[in-house]
Parts: structure tokens; C-alpha cells; sequence
């Protein structure tokens, strides 16, 4: 991965966008955690509005910073694809319902991924906390490898899987942001 310094920097400028997703993941996985059995109708909801928000959220930082950032158009690909597959959820919930758990499997694990890249700019930047962003990245890749795998045992590991998930994004995402900010707060 070649991450230059100008998104190292742009990153740290913008570390305000970073916390209201993971304090939105980590919502949505005590949401899943204390009503599982009810929440997977509401989980084909919650995850089709989550991945438009985000898709929303990816768009505006490309744009925001498309002058400074090398990178942007990725996070406008990024952006456009989330919005789509959102729309689509919510479109036809039932059909969604059924292929939810393989959509999310894959939508972590590219979560996961983008999580590990921003791991790689904060170990550049000579952040102490960047493997502890590392660990939270690869449980929700592992979480992505399990769920599909083995996506008969049932929709409750189904659910129980993507609570923990959530879970792991959201608290490396608040992980992220504070680390951002004292980087931030030190340059």
C-alpha cells in the first residue's frame, strides 16, 4: 500500500467524520445483541439505511477532500457502491432477508480491509495504538470468513456473528478517531 503523507495528514485533519460511524455501529450491535430473534427483520432495515448512510458519509469525504487526498476517488466508488447496495435492501426486504447474511459477510470484510489500510497510515504516522486497530480489523475479517462459511448453523449465530461485528468495527472505529485526535491535537 503506498500512503503518501498528504492523505496521512488529511486523515488527521478530518478526524471529526471517523466517530459518528462507530458510535452508529456500535448502536446497531446492542441493538442485535439484546433482541436477536426480533432483530433480524429489523436487521435487513437497520443494515440497508447503515450501508446508505455510509455510503452518504464515504461520498462526502471524497468530495470534501478530493483537492488534498490522492486517494478520493476510492472512497467515491466506495460511496456509490454502498448507496446502490443500500437502496437495493430497502427496495425489496424480503429477498434481502435472504442473501443479507452473505452481503454483510462481504461488506465486513471490505470494512475490515479499509479498517487494516487506516491501521497501516496511523503505524506510518508512528501511532502506538495502530496494532490494537490491527486486531479489531482482523476480527471483523475473521467474523466476514465465518459467517460465510458456515451460514446453515442458523440466523442467530448469523445474528449473534454480526453483533459482534458490529461491535468490533464500531469500537475500532472510536478507537480510530481518538487516536486521530490526539494526533491531531499534537501537530
Amino acid at each position: 500500500m503506498n500512503i503518501t503523507s498528504k492523505e496521512i495528514d488529511q486523515l488527521i485533519n478530518n478526524w471529526r467524520l471517523v466517530l459518528p460511524i462507530g458510535v452508529l455501529y456500535m448502536g446497531i450491535g446492542f441493538i442485535i445483541l439484546f433482541a436477536p430473534i426480533a432483530s433480524y427483520v429489523t436487521l435487513t432495515i437497520i443494515f440497508s439505511i447503515l450501508i446508505l448512510i455510509n455510503g452518504i458519509f464515504e461520498i462526502a469525504f471524497a468530495f470534501y477532500n478530493k483537492k488534498q487526498f490522492p486517494g478520493w476517488s476510492w472512497h467515491l466508488i466506495d460511496g456509490i457502491l454502498n448507496i446502490i447496495l443500500g437502496s437495493y435492501f430497502i427496495y425489496d426486504p424480503l429477498l434481502s432477508m435472504e442473501i443479507i447474511p452473505f452481503i454483510i459477510a462481504a461488506w465486513f470484510m471490505i470494512r475490515g480491509l479499509s479498517s487494516t489500510r487506516h491501521a497501516m497510515i496511523l503505524k506510518r504516522h508512528r501511532s502506538h495504538e495502530w496494532s490494537w486497530y490491527i486486531i479489531f480489523s482482523a476480527f471483523a475479517i475473521l467474523c466476514s470468513i465465518l459467517i460465510l462459511c458456515y451460514p446453515t448453523i442458523g440466523m442467530i449465530y448469523a445474528i449473534y456473528m454480526l453483533s459482534l461485528t458490529f461491535f468490533s468495527l464500531g469500537f475500532s472505529r472510536i478507537m480510530l478517531y481518538f487516536e486521530i485526535k490526539r494526533l491531531h491535537d499534537r501537530f
